[in-house]
C-alpha cells in the first residue's frame, strides 16, 4: 500500500512537470531547406568571373560583362572585385573590394563601391560572384545550444560545407578577410524570422518566417519585437537601394492632399528620398534623425495641371533615379471639358530638380520585367477614351537629350491600359489584368483566354479624377441640359515585386472615397469600411491572395515599397494626408 502511494505521488509530480515545463519548437517544422537552397544557389562553390572593370571614378565602377555570362546581375546585386595579376587564375586573385550594382545597360554595368578589402578597384580588375561565404550566425534566443531549430540550422550550414562563426550580436565591421554574410535567426511572439544580410551594404538577400510553437527566452529586453516578413515564405535577392531611415513613430503627417508618392534615390547618395506628388508640384523629403525633413521641390508653372501617376527608375543610366510624372492639363471647347497629357520626367542635378522632358503626350509607368529589370512604358490618350493604341517602351536618347518612343511592349499587346496589367514571373504566357469592373483576371496572352479569376472584387478606386469629352452629348433627365464630358478616374497602383516572393500587390478598396462621398462623409460622419493592401499570385487555376496588410479605417490613396516595409499614403477625416508603415505580420 505504501509502495502504491509513493508511486502515485511520483506519477503526479511527473504529470506536473510535463504540463508546466517549457515547450520546444518541433524540429520538423523548421527544416530550413528553402533557406539553405537559396544560399547554395546564390553563392557558388568557386568564384564565377562575370566581367572586367573598364572605368572607375571615385567609388563608381563600370565593368563590361564577360561574353556568354548568364544570370546578368540585377540592380542592387552585390559582387566582388579582385586584382588582375597576370598569369594567375581568378580564384587565386586578391580581393579588392565589394561593389553594388546600380544600373545595367547593354553589356556594361554601373556599380558603386561599398567596402574596400585592402586595395583599390582599378581598371582591368576582375568582377566575380562571391563564393562560399563565411556565415556569421546570430540569434536573439538566449539558450541557443538547447534550441532545436537553431541547432538544426547550424548543422544544415555545416552540411553545406560552409564556414560558420557563431556570434552574440550583429555588430561586425566586415573586416574579417574573406567574404562574409550575416544570418540572423530571431524569435518573436509567435514566429521565427530568418534573415540573410550583407555585412557591407546592409542589403537583405533573403528573409522568411515560420510559426513558433511556444515562447522562448530572449537575449533582448521584453517588449522588443522582430518584424516579420511581408512574404509568407521568402523574398529573393533585394534589388532596391538602401532604404530610408525608419520614422520614429512610423507615421508622418502631411498638410493638405497628395495624389501619389515613391521612394527614390534622387541624388545617388545611396539613400532613398520620399517624393510626393500633387497638383501643385513635386515635394521631396529626406530622412533625418528618424523623421522626414523638407528637402527640395519642383512647382508646376501651369495651374491647370492634374496629377495622375508617379513612378521612378534610373532612365538615363547615371546611377540616380528619375521621376516619371504623369500629368493632364484641363481643357474645354464649346462646353466639352477634356484633358491633354503633359507628362514629364524629372532628374536631380546641381542641387535642383530639372526636366529631362516636360511635354510628353502619353501616360508613363515603370514596371518590373520577368527578368527583374526596370521597363519604362508609355501609352497615348484617346480622343474620347482615356487610353488609345498600344503600349510602347520609352527610353532616354543620350544623343538627342530627350525621351523618345521606342518599340511596342509585346507582353501588353492586348491590354486596354498600361496601368491595368502585370506579368506572371513564372509563365511567359500569363498576364494578370485588373479589369475595369475591379475584378482581377489571369489571362493566357497568346490565346486571349481567361485562365483564372480573383476570389473577390477589389472595389472602385475613385481617388484621382480628370475629364474626358464624350462623342456626343448626354442629357439630364429633364432633357434641357446637355453634358459633353464625363469624369474618369486614374487607376490604383498595381505592382509586381519579384523580391517579395513574386507577388503582385494592389489596394483592396472597401471605402467609397471619391469627391462626392468625401463631402458627405464630412457631413454625416466617417465610414466604418476599411481599405487594405493585398498580395496575390496565380497558382494552378486560381488567383490566390497570399498576403494581406492590416485593414485601416482610412482612405488608402497609394503605396510603395522601401526596405523591408510597405509604406502607405492615406487620408484622414480632415482631408489631410499622412504616410504610415504597414505592419507586415499578418500573412496568410
Amino acid at each position: 500500500m505504501d509502495i502504491n502511494k509513493k508511486w502515485f505521488a511520483w506519477f503526479n509530480v511527473l504529470i506536473l512537470l510535463v504540463l508546466f515545463s517549457p515547450k520546444v519548437v518541433q524540429a520538423d517544422a523548421t527544416d530550413w531547406g528553402e533557406a539553405l537552397s537559396f544560399l547554395r544557389e546564390k553563392f557558388p562553390s568557386a568564384y564565377v568571373h562575370v566581367g572586367d572593370v573598364v572605368e572607375t571614378n571615385g567609388n563608381r565602377v563600370v565593368f563590361k560583362l564577360k561574353t556568354g555570362t548568364t544570370g546578368i546581375p540585377a540592380r542592387g546585386s552585390e559582387l566582388m572585385a579582385t586584382c588582375h595579376e597576370p598569369d594567375i587564375p581568378v580564384y587565386l586573385q586578391k580581393e579588392s573590394g565589394i561593389i553594388k550594382v546600380i544600373s545595367v545597360f547593354e553589356d556594361k554595368v554601373l556599380a558603386q563601391g561599398v567596402k574596400s578589402l585592402g586595395g583599390r578597384v582599378e581598371k582591368g580588375d576582375f568582377v566575380v560572384m562571391p563564393a562560399s561565404p563565411t556565415v556569421y550566425l546570430q540569434t536573439n534566443i538566449r539558450d541557443r545550444e538547447s534550441f532545436l531549430p537553431y541547432q538544426k540550422l547550424l548543422q544544415g550550414l555545416i552540411d553545406e560545407q560552409l564556414e560558420v562563426v557563431e556570434i552574440r550580436d550583429s555588430s561586425l565591421s566586415g573586416n574579417s578577410g574573406s567574404y562574409g554574410v550575416l544570418l540572423r535567426l530571431d524569435a518573436g511572439d509567435e514566429y521565427l524570422a530568418l534573415k540573410l544580410q550583407s555585412l557591407y551594404s546592409g542589403n537583405t538577400f533573403y528573409s522568411g518566417s515560420v510559426p513558433l510553437g511556444a515562447n522562448v527566452a530572449l537575449l533582448k529586453q521584453p517588449g522588443s519585437k522582430v518584424k516579420g516578413d511581408i512574404s509568407p515564405k521568402h523574398r529573393g535577392p533585394a534589388s532596391a537601394p538602401e532604404p530610408p531611415a525608419q520614422m520614429k513613430e512610423e507615421y508622418f503627417p502631411l498638410e493638405g492632399e497628395y495624389k501619389r508618392f515613391v521612394f527614390a534615390d534622387m541624388d545617388a547618395d545611396g539613400r532613398q528620398e520620399l517624393v510626393l506628388l500633387n497638383n501643385k508640384g513635386i515635394f521631396g523629403f529626406k530622412a533625418v534623425d528618424g523623421n522626414y525633413r523638407a528637402w527640395d521641390s519642383f512647382l508646376f508653372k501651369n495651374a491647370d495641371l492634374l496629377a495622375i501617376h508617379l513612378h521612378c527608375g534610373d532612365m538615363d543610366l547615371d546611377g540616380k533615379d528619375e521621376l516619371l510624372v504623369t500629368l493632364a492639363e484641363k481643357t474645354e471647347h464649346m462646353g466639352k471639358k477634356d484633358h491633354a497629357l503633359r507628362s514629364m520626367i524629372l532628374t536631380y542635378g546641381n542641387g535642383t530638380f530639372a526636366p529631362l522632358d516636360d511635354r510628353l503626350p502619353f501616360y508613363l509607368r515603370t514596371i518590373e520585367g520577368r527578368d527583374g529589370k526596370e521597363v519604362f512604358i508609355g501609352q497615348a490618350s484617346g480622343k474620347h477614351d482615356p487610353y488609345a493604341g498600344p503600349v510602347f517602351q520609352i527610353r532616354y536618347d543620350t544623343m538627342e537629350k530627350k525621351v523618345v518612343r521606342d518599340q511596342l511592349y509585346k507582353p501588353a499587346a492586348e491590354v486596354y491600359s498600361l496601368y491595368q496589367f502585370n506579368l506572371d514571373p513564372f509563365d511567359g504566357d500569363h498576364l494578370l489584368v485588373l479589369e475595369p469592373n475591379n475584378d482581377l483576371s489571369g489571362y493566357h496572352a497568346a490565346a486571349e483566354e481567361i485562365g483564372a479569376i480573383s476570389p473577390r472584387n477589389y472595389g472602385a478606386y475613385e481617388e484621382i479624377s480628370y475629364p474626358v469629352k464624350l462623342r456626343k452629348e448626354d442629357y439630364s433627365q429633364g432633357g434641357f441640359k446637355g453634358i459633353g464630358w464625363k469624369t474618369v478616374f486614374a487607376p490604383r497602383r498595381f505592382e509586381l515585386k519579384r523580391e517579395y516572393d513574386h507577388q503582385v500587390f494592389l489596394i483592396n478598396k472597401e471605402r467609397t472615397s471619391n469627391f462626392t462621398s468625401t463631402v458627405f462623409t464630412k457631413i454625416l460622419g466617417k465610414s466604418s469600411a476599411k481599405d487594405q493592401i493585398l498580395g496575390i499570385k496565380w497558382q494552378g487555376k486560381k488567383l490566390v491572395e497570399t498576403w494581406a496588410s492590416e485593414e485601416i479605417e482610412r482612405d488608402i490613396i497609394d503605396f510603395c515599397f522601401a526596405g523591408d516595409s510597405i509604406h502607405v499614403l492615406a487620408r484622414n477625416t480632415n482631408g489631410d494626408c499622412y504616410i504610415s508603415t504597414i505592419d507586415a505580420l499578418n500573412s496568410f
